[in-house]
């Protein structure tokens, strides 16, 4: 995945997001659910760290997948 690999270029230990839902509505893994993520500082133990690829826009087909994520 590009996204952990940016992460890991950046001297970090790799991707703190639990999934990643690209532009498509494609969900990729990202560190193991079972591990705190490193998506918010202070918040991170026992919370869910989805990342939606785009700025401004996300797509109906990003939500969703967002949904399913988070039922």
């Amino acid at each position: 995945m590009l996204l952990h690999l940016w992460h890991v270029q950046r001297n970090w230990s790799g991707i703190g997001y639990h999934k990643v839902i690209q532009r498509d509505g494609a969900i990729e893994n990202g560190c193991p659910e079972f591990w705190p993520g490193a998506h918010v500082r202070g918040h991170n133990r026992n919370r869910l760290g989805v990342c939606l690829i785009g700025r401004d826009e996300f797509t109906l087909g990003q939500l969703d997948s967002l949904e399913r994520v988070l039922t």
